[in-house]
């Protein structure tokens, strides 16, 4: 059986980078047998001709309808009814699950927004049919410091995106579940957990591929983005 690992962020904690680093590494990765799955990039509703790492579209087939998310906001997904979210669900897992290399890698943040019984099951049902172990692999960041950054950040992206400014209070933003790590550990509990120590002085990304069984020597890195300006 096949490994499949879904990176799951969180925000700020190396997700930018990271991807970046797979991007850049993707033939190399696949030479040693670890395979990122890319997607088109959506802007305002629009393929842009780019193949990204960040998953937000495939993500977004797990996620519950009623969340508004940043992505969504914007239209960085697809707008789709459930009919074809669980279409395109199935169609995804036999694309991951067909897959000739030992180990295929999912990342997106925005699969750490994942947490009620509807969306474990989806996520569950995926992984049945894609056929692989799953690992499931977490950056832990110490909390107060995560928070302070993930606020900041939020804050830039709304000068950036001015529409951002008008975002109800009933989407991910500073909602208290976010931040419930314990949460997302029994969510997860079904597969295997490796949670990745985070420091805002360091470069988490060697460790991240390490997680994958991947050994970091040889690889393009220094994909530092994002970070927090004190």
């Amino acid at each position: 059986m096949g490994k499949l690992f879904l990176h799951i962020g969180p925000h700020k904690t190396g997700t930018t980078s990271f991807q970046r680093s797979l991007e850049a590494n993707a033939a190399e990765l696949t030479q040693r047998g670890l395979r990122p799955v890319m997607e088109p990039q959506m802007r305002k509703g629009r393929r842009t001709g780019q193949w990204r790492t960040a998953l937000y579209s495939s993500a977004d087939l797990f996620l519950r309808p009623e969340l508004l998310t940043g992505a969504r906001y914007l239209d960085h997904v697809p707008k789709l009814t459930e009919v074809q979210r669980a279409n395109r669900r199935t169609r995804l897992a036999a694309y991951v699950g067909g897959m000739m290399e030992p180990a295929v890698l999912m990342s997106s943040e925005s699969f750490w927004y994942l947490h009620t019984e509807n969306e474990r099951r989806w996520i569950g049902e995926f992984a049945d049919a894609v056929g692989r172990e799953v690992t499931v692999i977490m950056a832990r960041r110490d909390p107060a410091d995560w928070r302070e950054s993930w606020e900041q950040h939020l804050e830039t992206w709304s000068k950036r995106f001015p529409r951002m400014r008008d975002f109800p209070d009933s989407g991910e933003r500073r909602q208290d579940w976010y931040y419930d790590i314990d949460a997302r550990r029994t969510f997860w509990s079904p597969f295997t957990l490796c949670e990745v120590p985070f420091a805002r002085d360091l470069d988490v990304v060697p460790d991240l591929f390490r997680a994958t069984g991947i050994s970091p020597e040889g690889l393009r890195e220094g994909f530092w983005l994002n970070t927090r300006k004190d």
